[in-house]
């Protein structure tokens, strides 16, 4: 029943905008290469074999070599587990394909997983086109809401802050770029016809666009001087603070405490990147550890001696 409510095959649901935002937004991409950067730093001790396992045959040696030193003929140890980590994020999946001697990252947006009815998965499809066995991928993914079968990208939490921030953006270019104003009343001590007061409008609104950031402008003839009736800097609008309002809330759904980019000299960044560690990166490495020690059966632990904020004081 569970496979049949998920479809036949399920893809990906991470928006193409969460990869422009770790492109484009600061907070995004420093967030994100925060989680990866300190995942991808962990080794691993490879100890007993404890469970019969998906693929048999590996052996301790080789299985310390794939995680701590080259994965495949291509990548080194970094810079495999910063291309699976980085998905982990950003789409919420983490795909790997082992072909009995090396592992291969496979781009999460890409992959399909197609149910079963009886083995949970039937198997895995490369865009639409190129097959998996569900003996030749290991899959580990976040937690979600809606499927049974594939997680949900972090960032999804934050999908309105970003949006919003892209808007904000969006304003402040245009702002600049055609020379618009937020708010703005032309005064004269003269008297003016109608027909000048609309000529006057229309050259205005020509030169200045409504859809580019403008307003259009109340003209006070006669010698009538106005009251101030709107703010006319970003400094009275208080984009810096939406900015870090809406900033702190993505940190927020990536799980890095916000104080840890503030720096500077704070007696609380110690306990904050404790905490980092151990709701964060700790619980993203056991996921990858667990999906491990199931495929190769082995009982594997991350090495943490050499991460001074998870040594006792």
């Amino acid at each position: 029943v569970i496979s049949r409510h998920e479809g036949t095959n399920i893809g990906s649901d991470a928006t193409i905008s969460y990869t422009n935002a770790f492109d484009k937004l600061e907070t995004v991409n420093r967030g994100v290469s925060m989680v990866v950067s300190a995942c991808s730093s962990l080794d691993f001790d490879i100890k007993d074999k404890l469970i019969d396992s998906v693929v048999p045959g590996a052996r301790v040696k080789s299985l310390n070599a794939l995680l701590n030193f080259r994965p495949n003929p291509y990548q080194s140890a970094q810079d495999f587990r910063t291309a699976i980590f980085t998905d982990f994020i950003l789409e919420g999946n983490i795909f790997i394909y082992y072909d009995g001697a090396f592992l291969y990252h496979l781009p999460a947006a890409n992959m399909q997983i197609n149910p079963d009815p009886k083995v949970l998965v039937a198997g895995y499809t490369y865009q639409n086109e190129i097959p998996f066995k569900p003996d030749e991928i290991i899959h580990i993914r976040d937690l979600s809401s809606t499927s049974s079968y594939r997680g949900t990208s972090r960032l999804a939490a934050a999908d309105r802050n970003i949006k919003i921030l892209y808007k904000m953006q969006t304003f402040q270019e245009q702002f600049f770029d055609n020379g618009a104003v937020a708010g703005l009343i032309i005064t004269t001590d003269n008297s003016l016809s109608q027909v000048a007061k609309d000529k006057t409008l229309a050259m205005w609104a020509q030169r200045y666009s409504p859809k580019n950031g403008a307003k259009r402008p109340l003209i006070l003839d006669n010698g009538m001087k106005p009251n101030p009736v709107a703010q006319a800097s970003f400094q009275e609008m208080d984009f810096d603070l939406s900015i870090k309002t809406h900033d702190t809330k993505i940190l927020k759904a990536i799980g890095v405490p916000p104080l840890l980019l503030d720096g500077g000299n704070n007696a609380n960044i110690s306990p904050n990147l404790r905490l980092f560690y151990l709701e964060t990166v700790m619980p993203i490495v056991h996921k990858f550890v667990s999906g491990m020690e199931r495929y190769f059966g082995y009982d594997i632990a991350p090495i943490t001696n050499n991460v001074s904020a998870l040594q006792p004081e």
